[in-house]
């Protein structure tokens, strides 16, 4: 970028033009004026609340970013970008979004994180060409079974929001590789997981899912897998061999109805997690708490597998001091060296 002058700023070809935090409530018209040949345009991180008509001037514009401003309402002339392929739009008061949105014929990816969406906005689902959708950070309650169109969606993301169930719907997303509805309200996932035969992430931690469909042991490209802190009363203790390409794995702080940690009486394990300095051996441990009348307060006992332990030997670290306290002591005797070195050294006394 030609930092010289006042923003914006533009790189020597022309394709990119960064306005970014500079705390501007108004677009400078020069974006306009020397952004014929602009494709990507960073506005982020301002005071911004409207686009003026003329960002219609940016024909060659793919990629637009005006997250963190003070937007609540989309502007209208971002539906008229026909060649606009990604949209960033987090960190503002947007509560919907514009139906013309879906004149955006080329729009691959649109990213709405933490604005104050109520509901899940049916026009993307018009969209046919999306690619991917973060809507974390909301306040949206439901997933619309119309979500099934959307044939080439690689990526939806709808942590941190109020829903209660997915629609069996989202099982026909052929294409969906990562799904991330974590921290919402669920109490079971869709019986037709498995038939997701591309999914590679998924995440539904921090809800209160009860028991895991049997299908989810269809997903054998499966290579993350979050499902903590949810309130599962059994985990199947093969794990490791029904999924073989994970290299993420949480199970742990599986929750009762009575908010009680599982102990060892347990019949059925429930925490699990990988280790990952163990990477590509895949040991999988159960972490759970002992079992005492005696007290509340036990230390966590860890049951882990032979190459686990043999790790944690090799990488206790211990202090200097310590160890010099423990070292046995050495009996020593002052033995002279050959005259030509003039030296004294210490030899060890065989015991």
């Amino acid at each position: 970028m030609t930092s010289s002058g006042e923003p914006p700023y533009f790189s020597p070809d022309g394709r990119q033009c960064y306005c970014a935090n500079v705390n501007i409530q108004i677009l400078p018209t020069e974006v306009f004026n020397r952004g014929a040949n602009v494709e990507h345009l960073q506005l982020h991180q301002n005071r911004l609340e409207d686009l003026p008509e003329e960002l219609i001037n940016l024909r060659e514009i793919v990629e637009l970013e005006i997250q963190n401003n003070n937007f609540k309402l989309l502007p209208k002339v971002i539906c008229q970008l026909q060649t606009l392929s990604i949209l960033r739009a987090s960190l503002n008061f947007l509560e919907t979004l514009p139906p013309d949105i879906d004149n955006l014929k080329n729009l691959r990816v649109i990213e709405l994180e933490n604005n104050a969406i109520s509901t899940f906005p049916v026009v993307l689902t018009y969209m046919t060409n999306l690619k991917v959708i973060k809507l974390d950070g909301n306040m949206i309650t439901a997933i619309p079974d119309e979500i099934s169109s959307l044939k080439q969606l690689n990526v939806l993301s709808v942590s941190k929001n109020l829903l209660t169930t997915i629609p069996n719907s989202i099982t026909n997303l052929k294409r969906l590789s990562h799904l991330n509805v974590s921290h919402n309200q669920l109490t079971s996932l869709p019986a037709g997981l498995g038939k997701m035969k591309t999914m590679k992430e998924l995440f539904f931690s921090f809800n209160a899912v009860t028991t895991l469909p049997q299908s989810i042991f269809e997903l054998k490209g499966l290579r993350m897998l979050g499902i903590d802190n949810n309130m599962l009363t059994e985990v199947p203790t093969d794990l490791k061999i029904r999924f073989r390409n994970l290299t993420h794995l949480r199970l742990d702080n599986q929750r009762t109805t009575d908010d009680l940690v599982p102990t060892a009486s347990t019949v059925t394990p429930t925490n699990y997690s990988i280790d990952p300095r163990i990477g590509s051996e895949q040991v999988f441990h159960l972490r759970c708490h002992q079992d005492s009348d005696d007290s509340e307060d036990q230390p966590m006992r860890e049951r882990v597998s032979q190459p686990r332990r043999r790790i944690l030997k090799r990488t206790a670290k211990t202090s200097p001091e310590r160890n010099k306290a423990n070292r046995p002591k050495r009996r020593t005797v002052e033995a002279k060296l050959p005259r030509h070195t003039g030296r004294k050294g210490r030899v060890p006394l065989k015991k």
